[in-house]
């Protein structure tokens, strides 16, 4: 009687053990595939960062910016806007990779940028030129100082810059007091790179 007890007492064990073993295995399971859910989601998401293609114009504005000195003359696109409530923005978009002047650029920040059409840029090193005159690079991020929420109307403006590796410096003032919201040599800079466009509509 003690020998069939013990025997069933072990199979019991044994049963028990198995069933814990199969609920180990489960969760294992369960967890694996959760993790693969969650690589899937995350792997879709990469995907879809892939399908956008920063080096459009289009997709400018949902590029990465720099988190890291750029050279000038890795510069591919340059954008620049200005613009008060009296005076519409003509804004200027260049594609030196390419050569190409955008023609009624319009960039948005978090959507689609587009232009009705390009033409031929034909002095890319002048651009780059310009850009290094006026060290650029050293601007501030942000000429801002005042809430806009405080004024109306104003003076605002952008400067874009893309560069090879895909990421956007971005440069910007707006407020009320336009000599306060741009760098020193500003208006020099707006004179030389609107010049360089208008030649190109001019030869035209």
């Amino acid at each position: 009687m003690k020998v069939s007890r013990v025997k069933k007492l072990n199979l019991v064990a044994v049963i028990c053990f198995a069933l814990l073993g199969c609920q180990d295995l489960s969760d294992e399971a369960n967890d694996e595939k959760n993790s693969s859910n969650k690589d899937g989601i995350v792997e879709k998401k990469e995907n879809n960062m892939n399908d956008v293609d920063v080096y459009d114009f289009e997709n400018m504005g949902k590029a990465p910016e720099v988190t890291e000195a750029q050279n000038v003359e890795d510069t591919i696109k340059v954008f620049f806007s200005e613009s008060t409530f009296d005076d519409p923005d003509e804004p200027i978009a260049l594609n030196l990779k390419d050569s190409e002047i955008y023609i009624n650029p319009s960039l948005s920040l978090h959507g689609f940028s587009s232009y009705d059409e390009a033409m031929e840029l034909n002095n890319v090193e002048e651009v780059l030129d310009i850009l290094r005159s006026y060290d650029v690079q050293s601007w501030k991020k942000d000429y801002t100082f005042e809430d806009s929420d405080t004024y109306e109307g104003g003076y605002i403006w952008r400067l874009w810059l893309q560069y090879e590796d895909g990421t956007v410096e971005k440069h910007k003032g707006e407020g009320t007091d336009r000599d306060i919201i741009t760098p020193s040599i500003f208006d020099y800079f707006v004179k030389d790179l609107n010049y360089i466009v208008d030649k190109h509509f001019n030869d035209d």
